[in-house]
């Protein structure tokens, strides 16, 4: 199934998925098995990238940049923020979920703000791990190289992430 067909049905599902549960999770359940990606090690990359508050709940408008993180309300408020940035030059910041850097996987979306879509970004994240997996042979370096092609930094990033 093409990408855009596979987003179009889970951005339904999504919308008639009942609760007010938080959306991030909600992508991961969703996107897992249909990526072939563990649910529990998508899970533990949000954690690490946006968690947010003592249960390092994944927020999907969250936006990192220059060493800092930000957690915005609402997807509105994240967009207009992303929007001060574009119009400051400035397109290397991390968005959403998993944090998909907007400057290394711009051609994945039309707009950075389809980065604060959770489903879109889980499906960008869920992609880019089996593609390292493919390439690496393991889900312990797929994770490294999702943080870091530097080997030290990377297998730092991959023993937090399975530490969760």
């Amino acid at each position: 199934m093409k990408l855009s067909a596979l987003l179009s049905v889970l951005i339904y599902i999504m919308s008639t998925a009942p609760g007010q549960s938080n959306q991030c999770l909600k992508a991961i359940d969703l996107t897992a098995d249909r990526m072939n990606v563990p649910k529990k090690l998508l899970l533990q990359i949000a954690k690490v990238e946006s968690g947010f508050g003592p249960h390092r709940a994944p927020w999907p408008w969250s936006i990192h940049i220059q060493g800092k993180s930000y957690y915005f309300k609402n997807q509105s408020a994240a967009a207009f923020y992303i929007k001060q940035l574009l119009a400051l030059g400035i397109k290397n910041f991390d968005v959403g979920c998993h944090q998909i850097n907007y400057f290394w996987h711009q051609d994945k979306v039309r707009t950075p703000q389809e980065l604060l879509n959770p489903l879109k970004n889980t499906l960008i994240a869920a992609q880019f791990l089996v593609s390292l997996k493919a390439q690496h042979h393991s889900w312990f370096k797929a994770v490294a190289h999702y943080h870091s092609s530097d080997i030290k930094k990377g297998s730092a990033y991959a023993k937090l992430v399975y530490s969760y």
